[in-house]
């Protein structure tokens, strides 16, 4: 289906107002470290993609949605000392520290798909409402749904143009690998949640110069 596609786009557009892109990544990431008697080998065989579809569905309404998928399967042996959690002391010397050791594979998953809708009510207003949904199957299994909602109102057009611009929304990082790792944290450990909104307002210049300032805050 993706080849089809990428091959009707080649082509160009097959319906006035419609677009569609996407792209595809595969290969091994293999990474290998041995320091005396640390040891970290790691190799992740993955397949990448991302693909969206665009459709101007009336003069004020566009609409996109799309996918960003990311599948694999890990090999992986370490032989480390412990890793101090984020924002801790450093504790002892590597030389001091007892090393732990843990050997193993297993599968990367973590396709998510997104919609958002372009509204403009009036030429200088736009109001885009999105959301995302993740789902994250690697040592514990989580669906995640981000809504999320961004505006600008122009003031003025031209070189010299003033807008606004905000934006509010629900953002999800899954958890680093060394606190799941069953030698280091605890396995079913969720995603980390934030609240990220922002505002802002754009100067234009001149032709092709422009001076932004925004505001963000992340909860």
């Amino acid at each position: 289906v993706i080849r089809a596609l990428d091959k009707l786009r080649e082509k160009g557009p097959v319906f006035e107002g419609v677009r569609f892109s996407s792209m595809a990544s595969v290969g091994p990431d293999l990474q290998r470290e041995k320091i005396g008697s640390l040891v970290a080998e790691t190799r992740i065989d993955f397949v990448s993609s991302r693909g969206e579809l665009s459709i101007d569905a009336a003069r004020w309404l566009t609409v996109r949605g799309g996918w960003d998928v990311l599948v694999g399967t890990y090999d992986a042996t370490l032989r480390i000392p412990n890793i101090p959690v984020l924002g801790a002391s450093d504790g002892p010397p590597i030389s001091s520290q007892r090393l732990l050791t843990w050997k193993g594979s297993g599968t990367v998953s973590r396709p998510a798909a997104f919609v958002e809708a372009r509204i403009s009510p009036v030429k200088a207003w736009d109001l885009v409402p999105s959301v995302r949904v993740d789902h994250t199957e690697e040592f514990s299994s989580e669906w995640t749904v981000s809504p999320r909602a961004n505006t600008r109102f122009a003031f003025s057009q031209g070189p010299l143009r003033t807008a606004v611009r905000g934006g509010l929304g629900l953002f999800y990082q899954p958890p680093d690998y060394n606190a799941v790792l069953p030698i280091f944290g605890t396995r079913d450990l969720r995603a980390s949640r934030g609240v990220h909104s922002s505002i802002g307002i754009e100067q234009g210049l001149g032709e092709g110069t422009e001076l932004s300032v925004e505001g963000f805050h992340k909860k």
